[in-house]
Formats: structure tokens, sequence, C-alpha cells
């Protein structure tokens, strides 16, 4: 079901500081299949690699989480408009074997 742009900012948040990790060593992103993007594409391992995705409202709000994340929190991911409709905000602990 999606979620509001804050209530998904919480939730990633939350995970991330769960985890003890920076947010510098993340990566966000959004895509219409957020288990290809992460599995697929950037090569996360589904068992012991840490990751999150959540389903926005929106494309746009999609966008904006992504955003937010690497201007105000400094996560690393790309600014380009991703294809088609991608409501899926997804976020990864970057590793040697991630890409990146």
């Amino acid at each position: 079901m999606p979620k509001s742009k804050r209530k998904i900012i919480d939730d990633i948040k939350e995970y991330v500081g769960a985890t003890g990790s920076p947010f510098a060593y993340w990566y966000i992103g959004v895509a219409e299949r957020a288990t290809d993007a992460l599995f697929r594409t950037h090569g996360v391992n589904q068992e012991g690699d840490l990751w999150i995705f959540k389903t926005a409202r929106s494309a746009s709000v999609a966008h904006a989480i992504r955003d937010e994340f690497t201007n105000e929190f400094g996560m690393e991911g790309s600014h380009e408009a991703a294809a088609g409709d991608p409501t899926m905000v997804y976020a990864y602990r970057m590793a040697a074997h991630t890409e990146p």
C-alpha cells in the first residue's frame, strides 16, 4: 500500500539508524520494481546485505524522497529521473560487491 512522503522518510531513517552506519554509506534510488533494481542492477544480496524499499503515492513523491536523502542526509544516488512510473523508493548499504 502506498505511503506518504513523511512516513517513508521516517521509515528509512529509522531503518538506517538502527544499523548504526552513516547515511553516506547508503545508496537510494527510485524504480518501478525495487527488487529488480536492488538485486539485479545493483547486485545487492537478498540475504546478508542491508536494504529496504517502500512504495510512494506517486513517482514525483518517490523522486522527492530520493532527493531529500541525497541532498539533506548525504546518501549516494542518481539525480536523474527514472523511466516509467517509478513509485518505489529503495535504499541499500553499499558494499564492495554492489554497484555502486
